[in-house]
């Protein structure tokens, strides 16, 4: 014989689910936060997607979200990276990409040629992000090789046109 559900008809904002699993279903949550909000005597919050009864309201850009967890699934963030900008005072930036800092760029000189930064440097050669640092890091003379041979290649390129551009004049 089957075991006895003690808990059926549970009557959730107007609607009645014949069990905890069909309620949890329709709601879009675990069977147990249905019991638990049965047991707690909050069932018209259960499946609303709140921490708290009373969730405290979020202003990011000027618009204002119910709780946190409206601002995060707005913003594509996580629920605590919403809470993280809360405490550093940094809400108008939740959900925006990240500016560039060029104050720690530095210069470099490759063969000749100089560039106002590493990331400057492989966009202006060719080389995948990153490369010169790895090569650096690394001290792999083979990268290091590598590098310099875009370098002079590009060297070489810029004084052909330079060339060009004095004998069309």
């Amino acid at each position: 014989m089957a075991p006895r559900l003690r808990h059926v008809d549970i009557q959730i904002r107007g609607v009645v689910y014949p069990t905890a699993r069909a309620a949890g279903e329709a709601l879009g949550v675990r069977p147990h936060r249905v019991l638990e909000a049965l047991r707690d005597g909050n069932l018209d919050e259960v499946g609303l997607r709140r921490a708290h009864p009373k969730p405290m309201p979020i202003r990011v850009r000027g618009k204002l979200y119910p709780s946190p967890t409206d601002a995060s699934l707005a913003l594509k963030v996580t629920v605590k990276a919403v809470y993280s900008a809360l405490q550093r005072g940094t809400l108008d930036r939740l959900g925006l990409k990240r500016r560039y800092n060029g104050a720690r760029a530095r210069a470099i000189v490759l063969g000749g040629l100089s560039f106002p930064s590493g990331a400057a440097a492989e966009r202006a050669l060719g080389l995948s992000k990153g490369y010169i640092a790895v090569a650096r890091a690394k001290g792999s003379d083979f990268m290091w090789g590598n590098v310099m041979a875009a370098a002079l290649r590009l060297q070489a390129a810029r004084e052909r046109a330079a060339r060009q551009e004095r004998e069309a004049a």
